[in-house]
């Protein structure tokens, strides 16, 4: 593994383990954070119910949330073309590049950290995290 590989893949492991720890904690910044890095990732869109199974909440609560990131105009929500009866989350441009300075922010974190422990042992944390995640999964199975 090269090391712009290691720090992309370590970037995205320090990533789930804090989406993680954010998921069962109720930290509304983390969780505003991740409907938004979902959404882009997703191509810009999604369903207000996949983003309730995303966060672990209730429709309450992510309508809440969606409120909240409407009036910042960081989202909007249009009817489906293909459905009328359903509404799709959308992300607007401010909402993009938002999601994209905090991926360069991520980035240039993630580039610190490895140039500071150095690669051997950034190498051992990636494979932690992924230790970690296999432990969350099996959890998850029980």
């Amino acid at each position: 593994m090269d090391r712009e590989e290691l720090i992309t893949e370590l970037q995205k492991a320090i990533r789930k383990s804090q989406h993680h720890r954010h998921r069962y904690g109720n930290k509304e910044d983390s969780k505003r954070g991740i409907v938004l890095k979902y959404l882009y990732d997703q191509g810009g869109s999604a369903s207000p119910g996949r983003i309730c199974t995303l966060l672990h909440v209730t429709t309450a609560r992510v309508t809440v949330l969606l409120n909240e990131l409407e009036e910042e105009h960081l989202i909007i929500r249009e009817v489906a073309p293909h459905d009328r009866r359903r509404v799709c989350v959308e992300l607007t441009e401010k909402g993009r590049q938002s999601v994209e300075q905090w991926n360069r922010r991520g980035r240039e974190e993630t580039e610190r950290l490895v140039e500071k422990i150095g690669e051997e042992d950034a190498k051992a944390l990636l494979r932690i995290c992924h230790a970690m995640e296999e432990i969350r999964n099996e959890d998850s199975v029980k």
